[in-house]
């Protein structure tokens, strides 16, 4: 009766012991799910990177809008929308561009690969699905976050339809400083545009 006891305690205390390994030493599967993936790290990054210039955009925009109203916004844009996206990559170490497929100014026209995701989402639009952020790499290696930008009601002010929702006096700005603009007659939450934050392969 003794040595029963003895061998119960025994293997009591081993099954006990591997239970506390298990909770201690998780198995490498689980580890892995832990862990964040190459696309997850820069989907992560792509959105801290977009939501940051788009920040600073809209302080800028906000302080103009005080300044001088919707003609030194109009002016702003024209004259530092690049500057600043390009200071903002200075920052992240990255290229950051502004695309669409009804461009206001032409020197943001689209690449093949831009053409390729706008293309993407206004189908996935007209499926009445929502366009969602996606990872690609291009033919050099570099990888590219690509997400939608939609219009919001106050963006209807300077792209919405012109009178209705462009004051003449502005519209006649805009057409003075973007001769080709396109982007007009949007409607709130309609795709605006996308962004393209590319990741050189060195980084």
């Amino acid at each position: 009766m003794k040595k029963l006891m003895i061998i119960l305690l025994a293997t009591g205390l081993f099954q006990a012991c591997q239970n506390s390994q298990k909770q201690e030493n998780p198995p490498a599967a689980e580890k892995n799910t832990q862990k964040q993936t190459g696309d997850e790290i820069y989907m992560k990054k792509g959105k801290e990177i977009a939501q940051a210039t788009f920040k600073a955009f809209k302080g800028h925009i906000k302080k103009k809008s005080h300044e001088g109203g919707l003609t030194a916004v109009v002016d702003f844009c024209h004259e530092n929308a690049l500057k600043l996206t390009d200071s903002m990559a200075q920052v992240y170490n990255v290229k950051i561009k502004r695309t669409s497929h009804k461009l206001r100014n032409p020197e943001n026209a689209p690449d093949a690969m831009e053409k390729e995701i706008l293309t993407e989402y206004l189908a996935e639009i007209k499926q009445a699905k929502k366009p969602k952020p996606v990872i690609k790499k291009d033919d050099k290696g570099n990888v590219h976050f690509y997400a939608p930008i939609f219009i919001k009601h106050d963006c209807l002010k300077c792209h919405g339809e012109p009178v209705k929702d462009i004051p003449e006096p502005i519209y006649k700005k805009i057409k003075e400083n973007y001769p080709q603009d396109k982007a007009i007659n949007f409607k709130t939450g309609d795709l605006r545009g996308i962004w393209d934050i590319e990741f050189p392969q060195n980084n």
